[in-house]
């Protein structure tokens, strides 16, 4: 199974993704740990963006198609970064799911404010990630992010990730 998380920088989509890859053993890729790894100076440009997420990618097929489970984390702020995600799942037979995480703007900005471990996203990255974020077409679940509810966000997703497959809806 493909799990993609995205949402803006300062939603807490990290935090949720890790805990939620440990919860359910699977695979965790970070966009952010990624980036740090392939550029030693990093400029947030979109050639450096597609960069990230084609290294991601391929990372992903890799993990997949030993039939791991994966759970991506990123902005995913463009819908053919998602998609480009959504066929390498179909094409590998994989079942996917797409998970928004949100928080309100006042709690990301705190959250941007903070030193992170692998982000460097400041404000400035995440208006210019909001501005272009492509809002998403795709079925997918959105969870808010407080600064108290991972528990919540988590059963909500296995929640959501049982109804979609295990009770027999549709893929």
């Amino acid at each position: 199974m493909l799990i993609i998380v995205a949402g803006l920088p300062g939603s807490g989509k990290s935090f949720f993704a890790y805990r939620f890859a440990e919860r359910i053993n699977a695979e965790y890729l970070s966009s952010d740990v990624i980036r740090r790894e392939l550029l030693s100076e990093r400029e947030y440009s979109q050639e450096e963006k597609y960069r990230v997420y084609d290294e991601m990618l391929y990372r992903t097929q890799q993990l997949l198609s030993k039939n791991r489970d994966v759970i991506v984390d990123a902005t995913f702020y463009k819908n053919d970064l998602r998609q480009k995600y959504l066929d390498a799942a179909i094409s590998l037979k994989c079942k996917t799911i797409m998970i928004e995480v949100w928080a309100s703007e006042s709690i990301s900005r705190k959250r941007l404010e903070r030193n992170r471990k692998y982000s460097e996203a400041d404000l400035e990255v995440y208006l210019k990630v909001k501005k272009s974020f492509e809002s998403i077409q795709q079925d997918h679940l959105r969870l808010r992010s407080t600064n108290s509810n991972i528990d919540h966000m988590i059963e909500t997703s296995l929640a959501y990730i049982k109804d979609k497959y295990v009770t027999g809806a549709s893929s």
